[in-house]
């Protein structure tokens, strides 16, 4: 009878991990939406041509973090 008890406990340890993670995911999803948010609003006024020089901008440092992440795993 103890047996049973202490697998439930490991899967429950798991599931909370797993919630837990999930939970992180979620609010980094919420986070990047309301930034999102944010820039459409304080760029509604903006004329176009300078609209896309903040959307280059803005690809431009994505794929500059995508660049640095990678050489940070790689210890370069």
């Amino acid at each position: 009878m103890s047996e049973s008890l202490s697998f439930g406990a490991a899967g429950t340890a798991r599931r909370d991990r797993t919630h837990t993670l999930f939970a992180q995911t979620m609010g980094y999803v919420a986070a990047t939406a309301g930034l999102f948010a944010l820039g459409a609003y304080a760029g509604r006024g903006l004329p176009g041509g300078l609209g896309i020089i903040a959307l280059i901008a803005a690809v431009g440092s994505l794929i500059g973090m995508q660049v640095t992440y990678g050489n940070r795993r790689r210890g370069r």
